[in-house]
């Protein structure tokens, strides 16, 4: 079971009061914003099984391909040193 300090507070976050650079989701903009037939919840369950992989960040890469002009590959250092945006969304997972 979950202690405080792995709950998320109980008031909904609102996007009133970020600065400029954070794109905000209109989707947040709603009166109700949960999708039909769920329910927030302020845990979050557990879902692996062995936990979370070893990864060796010397050889780690980042691939685009498919609909694109030219593939590309990025290391994890080109790939932390990317652009970032900061994003204020909601995000739905449903488990049952």
């Amino acid at each position: 079971m979950a202690n405080d300090g792995e709950l998320q507070s109980a008031e909904i976050p609102v996007s009133a009061g970020l600065g400029p650079d954070v794109v905000i989701s209109p989707d947040t903009l709603s009166p109700n914003r949960l999708p039909p037939r769920q329910v927030r919840t302020r845990k979050w369950p557990v879902l692996d099984a062995f936990g979370a992989p070893e990864i060796d960040l010397n050889t780690w890469e980042f691939e685009v391909s498919g609909l694109v002009e030219s593939v590309l590959w990025f290391s994890c250092e080109e790939f932390q040193r990317l652009p970032r945006v900061k994003v204020f969304a909601d995000m739905h997972c449903v488990t049952r």
